[in-house]
């Protein structure tokens, strides 16, 4: 955290015009500008989007000088996505007045996160992850590789593969003959061309569907891709050991160390 300047804490007291944005780097390395601001935010040479509702909903000091946050949102295109690995990341957020003056407010590192389909809740600290990010770099129970590169190992060609659609609704598209217990493409894409490609959150079936399926997507598909005849599955990977083994059968590449509790360790 800095200590804001005389001149700064001013403008604070005397605007009704306060926002938040955040600079948020993903354990990939991505980096994602987002605002809580209606509209978009030009810092710098910086645009912060007003993508996935961020929140803070708490931050409180410890005794050790501690900074601990939890900041909720909503998985968003061109926000924070459901496929976004949301671990390990870090979070730097300032503070603005009037969407012109800015200064730097905290830096903190996901510590937890508990999510469904549609939001997220991250909680972040602020000194004792950053003291060992070395260390939780080199131990980490989620795969540090990504599907299909060196070190994966996979080759994502032969899970990806063409099925008859039989209907499409919203989020949701019934796929003929491509049965969840043979291959669940949860994590993975479905893919209606080169243009049309959505994450998939889920796949599944009922007993009355017999090999057909459903697959929903994280967003709601566009009303003229609807009589869309034939699409493409392609596999996913949630980068847990039990996913690896189970779909992929590769445990000799995991890059990670599922059975080190890394928070209770580093605690």
């Amino acid at each position: 955290m800095r200590i804001f300047s005389d001149e700064f804490a001013n403008k604070i007291n005397n605007s009704n015009n306060i926002d938040f944005c955040y600079k948020i780097t993903l354990f990939s390395g991505e980096k994602l500008y987002l605002t809580s601001a209606p509209t978009s935010i030009l810092l710098g040479k910086n645009l912060y989007l007003p993508n996935s509702g961020l929140v803070i909903n708490s931050i409180n000091l410890n005794d050790s000088g501690e900074a601990i946050a939890e900041i909720e949102g909503i998985f968003e295109k061109q926000g924070i996505t459901y496929d976004h690995i949301l671990h390990n990341l870090k979070i730097e957020i300032l503070i603005t007045v009037d969407q012109t003056s800015y200064n730097d407010f905290f830096t903190f590192y996901c510590i937890e996160v508990n999510h469904d389909t549609v939001k997220f809740c991250l909680s972040l600290s602020s000194i004792s992850i950053k003291l060992y990010q070395t260390i939780l770099k080199t131990y980490s129970k989620s795969c540090r590789a990504n599907l299909g590169d060196k070190y994966c190992k996979i080759n994502t060609d032969q899970y990806t593969k063409s099925y008859k659609v039989q209907n499409i609704q919203a989020n949701d598209i019934i796929v003929i003959d491509c049965c969840p217990q043979a291959v669940n493409y949860a994590y993975g894409k479905a893919i209606f061309s080169p243009q049309h490609k959505f994450n998939i959150v889920k796949h599944y079936n009922t007993p009355l569907m017999n090999n057909n399926s459903i697959i929903e997507t994280s967003i709601t598909i566009p009303e003229f891709l609807h009589n869309t005849s034939e699409i493409k599955l392609t596999i996913g990977c949630d980068k847990t050991f039990n996913n690896c083994i189970q779909k992929f059968n590769n445990a000799i590449n995991f890059r990670g160390e599922p059975f080190i509790d890394t928070l209770k360790t580093f605690k």
